[in-house]
């Protein structure tokens, strides 16, 4: 699976529009199903083309149908009238479907996936009706094998409700809305439930402030998208800074006489934001250089 995670990342990075299908979908259902190959629906516009292209660029993929195995050349006026393209790379096979059959194009096929955590990435995968939809559809020897797979998945999703990596964006999303709802209370509270240098303790407010909106921007790379935190970094720290000078603001007035505004707290607010940011960004890169 090293080699997938790596075409997966590669196309992640690249902002290539895309939905896991076939067998590789099946394991990130929870099923065991052993596959060669990557199986993509992908928007067949040239832009999109085009950015797979650049993805797998140097893993020199070759058309795998051809008889002379030529190499991917795409251009914006040889991207028309594509429907699939099969390639070979360097470190794998992989299919990119301009449709589904049993399911649809790639309209369809993406508005019935679901986000999900694969190999250390933020992916849409093909959700188990719609993949159960598929193998039928196909109904190859192990696309039969597949489905039972499958239906028992949805039997025991049923029972147990959706996996954790199924709703693993949602969830971050709201962890980051609630941190973001407690500094509010917190920075709004009258100022002796939260004093701003207890124990006497110069700048430790400063730190709290550092550590809270940290925690902040690590959440907000969190839950970002597959491929696009690294190029929205700075836009989602100025958010959180400027967050953080809002609620500076209404301590003017709706805490006068206990809090007060403070350019300290605003700069502490803005470096924790940025280091949070950078950390998580650091983590979750390590995590894909691995596959893990």
């Amino acid at each position: 699976m090293q080699h997938t995670a790596d075409i997966l990342r590669r196309l992640c990075t690249h902002g290539v529009d895309f939905v896991v299908v076939g067998g590789y979908a099946v394991v990130a259902h929870g099923g065991t199903l052993v596959t060669q190959d990557l199986d993509v629906c992908c928007d067949f516009s040239a832009y999109n083309l085009l950015r797979m292209q650049e993805a797998l660029g140097d893993l020199h993929p070759v058309h795998r149908m051809t008889p002379r195995r030529l190499p991917l050349h795409l251009t914006r006026d040889n991207c028309r009238g594509l429907k699939n393209i099969y390639l070979d790379t360097d470190i794998g096979q992989i299919d990119c479907l301009g449709e589904i059959m049993g399911v649809g194009d790639f309209k369809e096929v993406k508005r019935r996936s679901l986000r999900v955590d694969v190999e250390g990435h933020e992916l849409f995968v093909l959700e188990l009706d719609a993949l159960i939809e598929a193998k039928k559809a196909m109904n190859r020897p192990r696309d039969q094998e597949a489905i039972l797979q499958l239906e028992a998945l949805r039997e025991r999703e049923g029972e147990m409700g959706p996996s954790f990596s199924v709703v693993s964006l949602t969830v971050r999303r709201g962890l980051c809305a609630a941190h973001a709802g407690l500094i509010a209370v917190l920075s709004l509270v009258p100022v002796w439930l939260f004093p701003p240098s207890a124990g006497g303790v110069p700048g430790l407010d400063k730190v709290v402030h550092f550590v809270l909106y940290g925690l902040l921007g690590a959440l907000l790379r969190w839950a970002q998208p597959p491929g696009r935190g690294g190029r929205r970094g700075a836009a989602w720290v100025a958010a959180a800074a400027g967050y953080g000078l809002l609620l500076e603001l209404l301590q003017l007035t709706l805490c006068a006489g206990s809090r007060g505004f403070s350019w300290g707290d605003a700069l502490a607010n803005t470096a924790g934001a940025a280091g949070g940011w950078a950390l998580a960004q650091w983590v979750l890169a390590r995590q894909n250089s691995r596959g893990t």
